[in-house]
């Protein structure tokens, strides 16, 4: 208690600098309205995966505070995630945001965003960045990027389908939200005991018209095994007598919104054939967010 029996007032120790706060530039070319909220857009292929999005903002009333706003994935991979997250009014000195799990370019993107949720309700007033994200990428306010999901080197990724059922083709297609540039695809086909010569074809649907078509270098008769590898090179006779070659377009691009597929078909197959052992590489990318 002071002698004049005032209330003991507790306060923070004092700041040893002191700031001009008149006649002076702004500390940041961001200032955050009273009815504006940090909106958090994200999508990862990557399985738990977690981003945290930490900032600093200069308060109107000359107090700089610290935040951190944290968000899981939802109940499954490729599907657009959305966290909003309200702000104090001020000036945004600075913000990252860091992944979990990501370890490579192209498995978490990330897109944040200013709206104002005045008598207008939901507009975004500003894109502070958005970009792919890592463990040691981080994305960052001022002077981050603000791209597409679609610019720049994508993941590596293998991916396998389910084996289709007997006397079926194989389809390969992205999922939902997925582009694809196809580098490499193989798989086994297994032939029953009908005579007949079978000849792999290997037919491109890009928005529903069938737009490449290729064979294989040679034919499979009856109670075999052959290994089918599909690769960008020039089409060329395996030397391998159980392995067999089907060339793909070089820079082939799939996506899911144009319901682009690969579809591969059994010549003169029979009704107990089986395709089986999918695997193929592909570069990818996000396509819906």
């Amino acid at each position: 208690m002071s002698p004049e029996g005032d209330a003991f007032a507790v306060e923070s120790q004092q700041p040893n600098v002191s700031f001009l706060r008149r006649a002076v530039q702004p500390p940041s070319a961001l200032y955050v309205a009273i009815q504006d909220q940090l909106v958090i857009n994200w999508m990862s292929s990557a399985s738990a995966e977690v981003i945290t999005v930490t900032y600093r903002l200069l308060r109107f009333d000359g107090k700089v505070i610290l935040g951190r706003v944290v968000s899981q994935i939802g109940a499954t991979t490729y599907t657009v995630q959305t966290k909003t997250e309200p702000l104090a009014e001020g000036f945004l000195l600075s913000m990252t945001v860091q992944a979990k799990q990501a370890k490579t370019r192209g498995q978490t993107f990330v897109r944040l965003l200013l709206n104002n949720s005045g008598p207008a309700g939901g507009i975004s007033t500003q894109l502070i960045m958005s970009d792919y994200i890592t463990t040691a990428t981080a994305g960052a306010f001022p002077n981050g990027r603000a791209v597409s999901p679609l610019e720049g080197p994508g993941n590596p990724i293998v991916h396998s389908i389910t084996n289709p059922g007997a006397g079926a083709g194989g389809v390969i297609a992205p999922a939902t939200n997925q582009r694809w540039s196809l580098k490499a695809l193989r798989f086994r086909l297994t032939t029953d005991a009908t005579v007949a010569n079978r000849q792999m074809q290997l037919q491109i649907n890009v928005g529903g018209s069938v737009v490449y078509l290729a064979m294989a270098d040679k034919v499979q008769a009856a109670s075999l095994t052959f290994d089918y590898v599909c690769a960008q090179c020039t089409q060329f006779i395996n030397p391998s007598a159980t392995v067999s070659t089907i060339t793909i377009p070089p820079n082939l691009i799939l996506s899911a919104v144009g319901a682009d597929s690969i579809n591969l078909n059994t010549i003169a197959g029979s009704g107990g054939d089986a395709q089986v052992g999918f695997g193929f590489a592909v570069e990818e990318w996000f396509d819906g967010i």
